[in-house]
C-alpha cells in the first residue's frame, strides 16, 4: 500500500489525467498508468505555479521520446515567466536524466535542436519573440519527483 501522502497527490493528479494526450502509450498499456501519472505531475506543477486550469496545464506537457528531459513547458504571460518542468512519478532521477534536462534547457534557450518541434510549438508567439537573455532572467526550472520512501537498512 502506498503512503497516505502519495495517495493524496495521486488523487489530485487524477483530475488532470483525462486531459493528457496518451496516444503514444496505446501499444504499451502496462506502462500507461505510470506515464500518465508522471505527465500529470508535470502538468500539476504548471497548474499550481502558472495558476491555470487542468486542461491548459495538460496542454503544456511535452513528454515524448525526443523531449530532451523537458516534460512540460508553459509561458505565463501574466508574470512573463517560462516554467520548464521535468517530472518523475517513480524511481527517482538519475544523473543521465539530470544531464539530459540541463542539455534540453540549454538547447531551448538557444533555440537549437532538430527534435524540439513539439516543445517549440507549445511556446506561444509572444514567448518566441523573447531574446535568450530575457528567457534566462525569467525562467523557472522545476524538478518534481514522486517516489515512495525507502527504508534504510540498519546494520
Amino acid at each position: 500500500m502506498k503512503p497516505i501522502g502519495i495517495q493524496r497527490i495521486q488523487k489530485r493528479l487524477e483530475s488532470i489525467v483525462p486531459h493528457l494526450d496518451m496516444a503514444d502509450f496505446a501499444s504499451r498499456p502496462q506502462q500507461a498508468e505510470s506515464a500518465s501519472l508522471s505527465r500529470a505531475l508535470a502538468a500539476y506543477c504548471v497548474k499550481v505555479l502558472g495558476e491555470t486550469d487542468d486542461a491548459t496545464a495538460a496542454q503544456s506537457v511535452t513528454d515524448s521520446f525526443h523531449d530532451r528531459g523537458i516534460d512540460a513547458i508553459f509561458y505565463d504571460q501574466r508574470s512573463s515567466r517560462l516554467l520548464i518542468v521535468q517530472s518523475k512519478w517513480s524511481a527517482g532521477i538519475t544523473w543521465k536524466d539530470s544531464g539530459e534536462f540541463v542539455s534540453g534547457v540549454q538547447r531551448l534557450i538557444t533555440l537549437t535542436g532538430r527534435h524540439f518541434s513539439q516543445i517549440q510549438r507549445s511556446l506561444n508567439d509572444q514567448m518566441k519573440s523573447k531574446s535568450p537573455s530575457e528567457m534566462r532572467r525569467r525562467s523557472c526550472l522545476l524538478l518534481s519527483i514522486m517516489d515512495q520512501p525507502r527504508r534504510i537498512r540498519q546494520r
